[in-house]
């Protein structure tokens, strides 16, 4: 599944979680900073299989029945036991654990395409992710997977790409992102990922002028709900309503599910009556 897709499905799940994600929390490095040091300080104290007994609480007795099931198949650490374990957990909920099930397989493996995976399968899950103490592992060996990509492959966009984009939205040193995106766009003007990230940066820091370009161009290059959903927003910060209303329309026409959709056009409805 791509990882646009699976953005999909989280706008799916919560329209309005996704709204929160998005303009409550501040952007690290840019607002609070002392907090964020703490976060990267308490990334050592993050234990996966801590994690692990966690999650196995909350699973019902059949999804725990397979989880241990694959656990005992995975004795030896294979790379197929491993990869079963993280797309099971993946497909639980529990993507940060499958993203450090996909780490311990690229280590066995030492493949630049098992290290994209995990790094991947790490970026994605990032964003639905609250606790600091996870989100700073996370964040880290998504970047430690992104180089040893680039460590074989210096020029593979995808790793840089990804690799930026969790220094902007998860470290105190959202610029050394910013300055690999703004390269990347340079390369590639039509690169989904660079210009949705430079567009969710500039949003957050209050720049939606700069949001609005990179917006634009981003409904242009991949036209999803997503997309428009940030658009959206952009337009709406910047006072243009009619234009918001629009955005926020078609981002409702592209979401498959029924619910999701009745809570943008309650949205909308609310921008209606107060313009």
């Amino acid at each position: 599944m791509s990882s646009t897709k699976k953005i999909q499905l989280a706008l799916v799940a919560s329209v309005a979680l996704l709204m929160i994600f998005l303009f409550v929390q501040p952007i690290k490095g840019l607002v609070n900073p002392p907090k964020e040091k703490q976060t990267e300080k308490k990334a050592a104290a993050f234990s996966l299989t801590s994690e692990v007994q966690k999650a196995k609480k909350q699973l019902t007795q059949t999804a725990l029945n397979e989880v241990e099931q694959l656990e005992e198949e995975n004795q030896s650490n294979t790379p197929k036991s491993l990869e079963a374990l993280a797309q099971k957990w993946n497909g639980l909920g529990y993507g940060a654990i499958g993203g450090f099930y996909l780490q311990q397989k690229a280590s066995v493996t030492n493949t630049p395409a098992d290290w994209m995976q995990a790094g991947e399968m790490f970026k994605t899950t990032l964003k639905g992710i609250s606790d600091t103490v996870i989100a700073a592992a996370v964040v880290q060996s998504a970047i430690e997977c992104y180089e040893k990509v680039l460590a074989t492959d210096a020029k593979n966009v995808q790793a840089r790409t990804g690799m930026a984009a969790c220094y902007v939205e998860g470290t105190s040193n959202p610029m050394q992102g910013i300055q690999l995106l703004l390269q990347i766009v340079e390369e590639e003007p039509d690169n989904y990922q660079a210009n949705l990230s430079l567009g969710l940066f500039s949003m957050k820091s209050g720049q939606f002028d700069k949001a609005i370009k990179r917006f634009e161009k981003v409904v242009k290059i991949q036209p999803d709900a997503e997309s428009y959903f940030y658009l959206a927003e952009a337009y709406k910060n910047t006072g243009e309503t009619q234009k918001a209303i629009i955005a926020y329309e078609t981002c409702a026409k592209l979401l498959p599910d029924a619910s999701s959709r009745k809570s943008i056009e309650a949205y909308i409805s609310e921008l209606k009556k107060n313009n």
